[in-house]
């Protein structure tokens, strides 16, 4: 039997994240995934040069609704 889809409320946050067995889905409002693009872009930008890795924490920047899963991005340079 599968699971109806159950639409995100975003009355308390811009992005949801939902994990299953088999995949992690980001849901958001236009302005949240903006935010989680300029967050990454600032992330990579930090992270240049950098011989060890970066992250932000996305509950961080109050973007996720409740009751989700919290979220980090990492970013690491590419071995050389």
């Amino acid at each position: 039997m599968e699971r109806q889809f159950a639409r995100p409320a975003f009355t308390d946050g811009q992005l949801e994240i939902r994990i299953d067995k088999v995949e992690a889905s980001i849901y958001g409002r236009p302005a949240g995934l903006l935010a989680l693009a300029n967050i990454s872009d600032e992330l990579a930008a930090s992270a240049l040069g950098c011989d060890r890795a970066a992250h932000v924490y996305l509950e961080d920047h109050t973007l996720l609704t409740r009751g989700v899963v919290s979220a980090a991005v990492p970013v690491f340079e590419a071995p050389q």
